[in-house]
């Protein structure tokens, strides 16, 4: 967030560390179109310049997603303006990023089967209005506004074996076959990756719907990859310590399953971590203990958590890509 990088340690970290700077809130609808008429484009413009002038690519985030829409949504979207007004949206925040984000998630968390769709298509406002064609109008539209931009579908909750991540697996993989045979244009998935660190991530299940869909032609980017300690036991040190393994452990056995086009950390600082965040509306999200998360790379006091040394010797581990 922009937010975040007001702090001049933690800007410069970024900087001088990632080669990709993915906004959290400022291209989403909430904040960009925060009215039917209204665009507000200065909080992704400045992230989109800090990127610049860090030699940083953008990964736009996102485009379209059933959940966490405006308020003025819900009252004026129906189902016979909701395509020209996705269209539209789309139309006019890419072509105002054409040439300067490099990729976009499209559509965003599109599988929930835990919603009894026989599809296991997340339901929500776009589903309501359109139905699953509002996947297909938000690619079309997204690669007219700019035919250079990679074009991604993120996906959460495929990684482990816990609930019903194997249905999203088998749900998500029929779904990019269909649109590929439609002719969507869909480059890429991002998988979240918001791995519950007491759970064992590395799933046989995982890692061949992962091959299958680079078989299919599309890159796979692990998109938001953190972990949530709300239920790790131990003090904030051991629990750091243990992250570091988790992490280290996750992306050398995904990146032997499958090339990953990009690697993007969603907490990158304790500071202001989204569980910390969730916690507070939801009790799931609550350690036992009171204690505050710590999924960070950094600390809450910008110093290195064993995470980040985890992270850069597992990825200097990796086969080079050619």
């Amino acid at each position: 967030m922009r937010s975040l990088l007001q702090d001049q340690n933690l800007a410069s970290f970024i900087a001088q560390n990632f080669n990709v700077l993915t906004p959290g809130i400022e291209l989403k609808w909430e904040r960009i179109h925060p009215a039917p008429q209204t665009y507000f484009f200065a909080d992704g413009d400045w992230m989109v310049n800090f990127a610049a002038g860090n030699g940083m690519q953008v990964h736009g985030h996102n485009l379209c997603w059933n959940d966490y829409n405006p308020a003025w949504m819900t009252k004026t979207i129906n189902k016979n303006n909701a395509e020209q007004i996705l269209t539209d949206h789309i139309t006019k925040v890419v072509g105002h990023y054409r040439g300067r984000i490099a990729s976009w998630d499209v559509v965003n968390e599109p599988v929930r089967s835990q919603q009894g769709r026989p599809d296991g298509l997340s339901t929500g406002l776009w589903m309501d209005t359109l139905g699953p064609r509002y996947i297909d109008i938000s690619f079309a539209a997204a690669h007219a506004a700019d035919p250079n931009a990679k074009l991604i579908m993120n996906l959460d909750s495929l990684e482990q074996d816990t609930g019903v991540q194997p249905q999203n697996r088998k749900h998500a993989l029929t779904l990019i076959q269909q649109m590929l045979q439609r002719n969507v244009p869909i480059h890429g998935i991002g998988s979240e990756s918001h791995l519950d660190g007491n759970s064992n991530a590395k799933s046989a299940d995982a890692a061949q719907f992962y091959q299958a869909v680079h078989a299919l032609g599309l890159s796979v980017a692990l998109s938001e990859l953190d972990i949530n300690d709300s239920w790790e036991n131990g003090d904030a040190p051991t629990r750091k310590a243990k992250n570091g393994r988790v992490y280290a452990d996750f992306i050398t056995w995904i990146a032997s399953a499958v090339p990953l086009s990009r690697i993007s950390f969603w907490t990158v600082s304790d500071t202001r971590n989204w569980l910390d965040g969730a916690a507070q509306r939801s009790a799931s999200f609550r350690r036992k203990d009171g204690e505050a998360h710590a999924p960070g790379l950094l600390s809450a006091a910008d110093a290195p958590n064993p995470a980040w040394s985890s992270v850069r010797a597992a990825i200097a581990a990796l086969p080079q890509r050619s």
